[in-house]
């Protein structure tokens, strides 16, 4: 680690990240000089760069777990809808299912409620691309 007065060094290390040709733990230190407040305003690019992959890192984090979440309560949804169909077939009902606690046997209702249930599972692996998260992320963060 070099000593944070070394301006000089700073300014190479900073050239070095911006051509993508540092290491993980040159990336680390010169982190930790942006933050130690001993950086000057030249630095201001680092520091913007910087900050907002950290923000991206912590957006797209938070956002996956909802998208992952949604996903297996849809999941969810579906097989409760799958097994109550297959469940009524023993009872002689050719579909069956339980939408918002009622209970529902007509064939139309029940088809419709999963052809619902598979249109929304797929919108949101449609969601999931990573050119719909950067657009989003880049929409986001410029309206904030």
């Amino acid at each position: 680690m070099n000593d944070y007065s070394d301006n000089d060094y700073w300014k190479a290390l900073a050239e070095r990240f911006f051509e993508a040709g540092t290491s993980e733990e040159e990336e680390r230190e010169l982190r930790r000089f942006i933050a130690s407040g001993q950086a000057g305003s030249e630095f201001n690019d680092v520091r913007a760069v910087m900050g907002l992959a950290a923000v991206g890192a912590r957006r797209y984090h938070r956002r996956r777990r909802r998208t992952v979440f949604l996903s297996a309560a849809a999941a969810a949804v579906v097989a409760v809808v799958m097994t109550a169909v297959s469940l009524a077939a023993d009872e002689g009902d050719s579909c069956v299912a339980y939408i918002n606690g009622t209970k529902h046997t007509d064939e139309a209702i029940v088809m419709a409620q999963m052809h619902s249930t598979m249109d929304e599972m797929a919108q949101q692996a449609q969601e999931l691309s990573v050119e719909r998260q950067m657009d989003n992320f880049f929409v986001e963060s410029f309206n904030n």
